[in-house]
């Protein structure tokens, strides 16, 4: 949602709220704006690997200021053999430009994505 300083509010765009959605669902860490003026976050559940799932999964997105999302990457449940964690609760851009997030499955993970996607685990906690 954007809301102008005169009230004005606009829906950029609105997730699906039930199984099955590909672009993932609840969106929980508050989104991060880039210098390129995008939008970016993570959802909690939902996401290409899991669609089916109630829980966990979840994806990175990227949301332009005219409303086109993005998923750049789609969360497992974070078992064997696709370990990159779930139930993602924090999202921050690093000066480095890349972004940073947690999860808070099992013994959690502190994972980084690029803009572009490129996810990698810097720690496990």
């Amino acid at each position: 949602m954007k809301i102008t300083p005169g009230g004005n509010v606009t829906n950029l765009y609105k997730f699906c709220s039930f199984a099955g959605c590909t672009d993932g669902w609840i969106p929980t860490a508050p989104l991060v704006q880039t210098s390129d003026g995008n939008l970016y976050g993570i959802t909690l559940a939902g996401g290409g690997q899991c669609a089916d799932k109630f829980e966990g999964c979840g994806t990175v997105f990227q949301l332009t200021p005219n409303g086109t999302l993005t998923t750049l990457y789609s969360f497992c449940l974070g078992d064997t053999p696709c370990p990159d964690g779930a139930f993602h609760v924090a999202f921050i851009q690093g000066a480095d430009g890349d972004f940073y997030g947690v999860t808070s499955d099992k013994a959690g993970t502190v994972f980084k994505i690029t803009p572009a996607g490129v996810l990698t685990y810097p720690a496990h906690l």
